[in-house]
């Protein structure tokens, strides 16, 4: 970040100078009870809590900051939706470290999320919808949201992906064998 430092002319002794980077740390806290978002320099001070916590968040809440923007990707259950066999789904929500905006990605509840990655304003994710009524097992479906476009793209669906990766601007995945 920027600072301005003041040393006297006639100074002598060696001035310790620490740097820190210009943006902020953006990290889940449940020092409240609740799984509040928080931003923060690398060296503690000004702390600011962005969004709350609701109190129906899950242990699995995560986020994954785009590292060309303000914009950090949170996988949360903080509307505390339930599927038809009563567990606790959870989506995407896209929030502006700027202005504390927060935007929900409406096609990305379920009950397991896991954040990919960002190719430039695009978040890449893994839903898995359990169907335990019909007992078919579970479907896994790779998303792509362009964020500025506000477009939802479907890359890929299967019962299960070995391994998805983002690399430079294509999706990789791999199927069982």
């Amino acid at each position: 970040r920027t600072e301005t430092l003041t040393i006297p002319a006639d100074t002598i002794a060696n001035e310790e100078v620490l740097l820190v980077p210009s943006s902020q740390d953006v990290f889940i806290s449940k020092r409240s009870g609740k799984y509040d978002i928080y931003s923060r320099y690398v060296d503690g001070t000004q702390e600011t809590l962005l969004l709350p916590g609701t109190g129906t968040e899950q242990s699995d809440t995560h986020l994954l900051p785009n590292p060309k923007s303000s914009v950090v990707a949170l996988v949360s259950s903080r509307d505390g939706l339930r599927n038809e066999s009563g567990s606790m789904t959870s989506s995407v929500y896209l929030l502006d470290t700027t202005t504390k905006q927060v935007e929900k990605i409406d096609t990305s509840s379920s009950e397991r999320v896991r954040l990919i990655g960002w190719d430039g304003d695009t978040v890449v994710f893994v839903k898995t919808a359990t169907n335990q009524l019909a007992d078919k097992g579970s479907t896994q479906t790779i998303v792509a949201y362009d964020a500025a476009k506000k477009e939802v793209h479907e890359v890929a669906t299967a019962s299960n992906f070995t391994d998805v990766r983002l690399i430079k601007d294509a999706v990789y995945y791999v199927l069982p064998a």
